[in-house]
């Protein structure tokens, strides 16, 4: 008997724990749940080219889906990226994909010469770059109030080989994107989004919902990249509803 999967993929210096604060507030009953992990990141210490269809390819190893199963995959950030690849590589079996803080599209050029300097700021100095980062994820007037959170994953993300580092903002430069794959695809697509968010603007994310046909946005005022811990409430409830949908 055929069974569906859950995939949840973090995002870039994350690892598959960001996703407890949300947990809690889902239905996994139906599903089995996959917690794989970029590489490079969290337990996941593979060292692959630093190409998109390698990262996807790890991924699906790692999940390991039983032929004839389907799945529904949620990521964050990086995570979307990779996870827009994932399901375009295993479309007939996809039951939907949701872009937490994400986006189907390519880099442009303006974001392409920041990963660049990104990769020369973690090159020379790790440990500023790191903090400079993760801050600049969560909008100046609410940073503080999540200090504790934010300070949790700079010594996480402290830990992580500059290599992979690296290597991760390489795939998320050279990466193509998938809107054309996405306009025609035939699952469910669902785009959770923060109004301050600077990694992924408000503006970006919604001219890919007007060229996606049925493509289904959920705003949350007030909050940037981070909802899993700006807002867990309101992550949570989004991606129970979704996987309701998804169920018919």
């Amino acid at each position: 008997m055929s069974k569906k999967h859950l995939i949840f993929l973090h995002g870039f210096l994350e690892n598959a724990n960001m996703w407890n604060p949300i947990l809690n507030r889902i239905s996994k009953s139906n599903y089995e749940l996959h917690f794989p992990e970029i590489p490079g990141h969290g337990k996941n210490l593979t060292r692959i080219e630093p190409s998109m269809e390698y990262y996807v390819q790890n991924i699906i190893e790692q999940v390991n889906l039983p032929a004839g199963d389907s799945y529904f995959f949620i990521g964050h950030s990086m995570g979307g990226y990779i996870g827009a690849h994932f399901c375009n590589t295993l479309k007939e079996r996809c039951l939907g994909l949701c872009l937490f803080h994400s986006k189907a599209g390519a880099d442009d050029a303006e974001k392409i010469s920041a990963r660049d300097r990104a990769m020369e700021a973690a090159r020379e100095n790790k440990a500023l770059y790191i903090r400079t980062m993760i801050n600049g994820l969560f909008p100046d007037s609410t940073r503080e109030n999540f200090r504790e959170k934010i300070e949790e994953q700079i010594t996480y993300a402290q830990s992580l080989d500059t290599e992979a580092i690296t290597d991760a903002l390489t795939v998320m430069r050279d990466r193509s994107g998938t809107l054309e794959a996405m306009v025609n695809r035939n699952f469910p697509l669902y785009y959770f989004l923060g109004s301050e968010d600077k990694s992924i603007p408000l503006e970006v994310a919604l001219k890919e919902v007007e060229i996606l046909p049925g493509s289904a946005p959920q705003i949350v005022e007030g909050i940037g990249h981070m909802g899993h811990i700006e807002h867990p409430v309101s992550s949570g409830d989004f991606i129970q509803r979704i996987l309701r949908a998804s169920e018919g």
